[in-house]
């Protein structure tokens, strides 16, 4: 990568004088690997708002409130991969807009499994989704597709160490453009302690976005999108999980081109806690 993005957003201003904050680094030094054999279970509570602002005539001010516990259960663990079979439970989603609140119906969820592939080294390599979940089923699907990753290092890490890395996904977040998202991480290790027997790791992330267009985007809109995303994760370096995160993040998009009349801004906040219960 040769470009980097930073934005200036309010959001994240307090968060990240946070995350920079860490205790005095010590000599311990733990391994960061995800782990599992088959069989092992989790349960996650997620509670998750989006904000987006866009122009009056497309809809203003619009807001996504959604929970949901996900049951993760190892299936398979192939060399370095490790396959989660994934199931929602009581997924809720609640829009409110200048229409008005609406509340989709996500029965369909029900029974329904998917599959994420990641890496030991929390890099997700391959996500499978149930046909026939329709729009907002597809939407909520959408979020599950990183589930559980989390760049890790390659060798043993201890306070105040960190690494980057760096990952492509296809699309804009929903918009009508071909290309990738290029997102750019940093996480450091603010803390280590034990509990319970465990060695727990505390990780800030703070993460940099924007979206590359494809190079044959003829007849598409133009769109320009760059984000960040501040997080606080909880790491079980002993069994390999995630014990729970904490994020924000941020975006501003401009639309322009074919099929757009005129240009359109959009600005979008979110706020994300998941849970191991």
């Amino acid at each position: 990568m040769k470009r980097r993005y930073t934005l200036g957003l309010p959001i994240l201003a307090g968060l990240t004088a946070v995350a920079a904050i860490a205790p005095a680094a010590t000599a311990q030094q733990v391994e960061l690997r995800l782990k599992g054999s088959p069989g092992d279970m989790g349960s996650y509570a997620i509670d998750a708002t989006r904000s987006f602002q866009l122009p009056d005539e497309f809809g203003g001010e619009q807001t996504m409130h959604a929970t949901m516990t996900v049951h993760s259960r190892v299936a398979e663990v192939k060399a370095d991969t490790i396959h989660y079979t994934l199931t929602v439970e009581e997924p809720s989603v609640d829009f409110v807009g200048a229409s008005g609140a609406q509340t989709p119906d996500l029965s369909v969820f029900e029974n329904q499994e998917f599959t994420v592939v990641l890496t030991a080294k929390g890099e997700a390599v391959d996500f499978v989704t149930p046909e026939g979940l329709g729009e907002g089923g597809a939407a909520v699907a959408a979020s599950l597709s990183q589930f559980g990753s989390l760049p890790l290092p390659a060798a043993a890490v201890g306070v105040g160490d960190t690494w980057s890395d760096t990952a492509r996904t296809d699309g804009a977040m929903g918009l009508p453009a071909s290309g990738e998202m290029v997102t750019i991480s940093t996480i450091t290790v603010t803390g280590i302690s034990e509990k319970g027997g465990a060695t727990i790791a505390d990780l800030s992330v703070e993460a940099e976005f924007a979206f590359e267009p494809a190079a044959d985007t003829e007849g598409e809109p133009e769109v320009d999108m760059t984000g960040a995303v501040v997080s606080n994760v909880r790491f079980d370096a002993t069994n390999g999980v995630i014990l729970g995160s904490s994020s924000a993040s941020d975006f501003a998009a401009d639309i322009s081109g074919a099929g757009v009349p005129g240009p359109i801004s959009i600005y979008g906040t979110s706020e994300t806690t998941v849970t191991r219960q």
